[in-house]
């Protein structure tokens, strides 16, 4: 097939990928095969074409065939990795693509699909170290600052996460998981207004995004948010028994601590606005049990301990210690059977990854950002 030919069959393949367009680009290609059924790049954009049609493993066996044919064709073995984990070979997928790597280490493309399945392997220091490189060549890629933002988020600096998936969405403010992701990680940092504006920018670039159960965090946040005060509340109430100055000491600063969480508690339903109240009204009834359940456990573990404050009969705090660990598992059951579209997994599972998102290893979010960095379509 000629240069100009083959340009003009490209265009047109890209932009039936583009427009999401598959069953028209695969009768192209096949058309075109007909006259050249050895031209590889014609079978990697068969492949491509197939993949978008979730028909994984014809795409491979079509590639298995080109590959045969050229070996050392990186953008081969990056179609490859992209179709291996689609069908859940992640450790293929991050063999094909370091073979990419080896033949092209230059290319920019290679090098942001080897990021996004390493951090879909967990190995994030990997993935963002491979991610900053390619930053170098390619510092406006705003999925390369999507995969430095979740890998930062996985080592605990969540300050980091933001500045950088905010710098992705400033080169590309078309993307719906980014502003998602970045709605969860002010949310973490306590910080309402700005995490709704994200969650509302995800539904505005993506309508179908079913964000009911994030948009109304600000006010199930009531529940879990002095999760950490109310334990310390606690002890500090039961040092209270004792005699002389320590003991003084001690009740005045778990009334301190007991206003605070309440104080705490009491400004998340308004930071929200009304965006978090409507979605707390679509939301789950698991939510509701959040805000409700844990709303009332909060205020009776402080009636509890305030009330042991002032009679002097701090003993009654060890009753909080139950109170506080229905606390935290209302929140841990809020957020697992919460309305989300990627959370299609067994609730055990949900559980056990949401007992390790409280201590910092927030895997979720993680597995949702790998589908961020991997949609770049080769040019072949």
């Amino acid at each position: 097939m000629e240069d100009e030919q083959f340009d003009r069959l490209q265009n047109r393949l890209r932009a039936y990928g583009e427009t999401d367009r598959p069953v028209e680009g695969e009768r192209l290609v096949r058309e075109a095969l007909l006259s050249h059924p050895d031209d590889t790049d014609l079978l990697g954009w068969l492949a491509i074409m197939l993949g978008m049609q979730d028909r994984w493993t014809e795409g491979l066996d079509v590639l298995d065939d080109a590959l045969a044919m050229a070996p050392d064709d990186d953008r081969l073995h990056w179609i490859r990795s992209t179709l291996l984990f689609e069908t859940g070979d992640c450790a293929g997928a991050v063999a094909t693509i370091d073979r990419a790597v080896e033949l092209d280490p230059e290319d920019v493309g290679n090098l942001q699909k080897q990021a996004a399945l390493l951090a879909a392997e967990h190995r994030f220091d990997e993935a963002e170290a491979v991610a900053r490189r390619a930053l170098e060549r390619d510092p406006a890629n705003a999925e390369l600052l999507a995969v430095v933002g979740v890998c930062a988020r996985q080592r605990g600096d969540i300050d980091a996460a933001v500045e950088a998936l905010a710098e992705s969405l400033r080169h590309d403010p078309g993307q719906a998981d980014v502003w998602k992701l970045l709605g969860l990680m002010q949310l973490l940092r306590g910080r309402a207004r700005p995490s709704i504006e994200a969650l509302r920018n995800a539904v505005g670039v993506d309508p179908s995004m079913n964000l009911a159960s994030y948009l109304a965090w600000p006010i199930t946040n009531t529940a879990w948010r002095p999760r950490w005060l109310l334990p310390l509340a606690a002890a500090l109430t039961l040092l209270g028994g004792l005699d002389g100055g320590w003991g003084t000491a001690c009740r005045v600063a778990a009334g301190a601590v007991i206003a605070g969480a309440l104080a705490d508690a009491a400004r998340w339903p308004f930071l929200g606005g009304s965006t978090s109240w409507r979605a707390l009204r679509v939301s789950s009834r698991w939510q509701w049990l959040s805000f409700v359940g844990g709303s009332a456990l909060l205020l009776g573990i402080s009636a509890l301990l305030a009330i042991a404050l002032f009679t002097g009969a701090t003993a009654a705090a060890w009753w909080a210690v139950p109170a506080v660990a229905a606390l935290w598992a209302i929140g841990t059951l809020e957020m697992s059977m919460g309305p989300d579209e990627d959370y299609d997994l067994p609730l055990a599972t949900r559980l056990r990854e949401n007992l390790a998102y409280w201590i910092g290893a927030d895997i979720a979010i993680a597995r949702r950002a790998v589908k961020i960095a991997s949609r770049k379509r080769p040019s072949m």
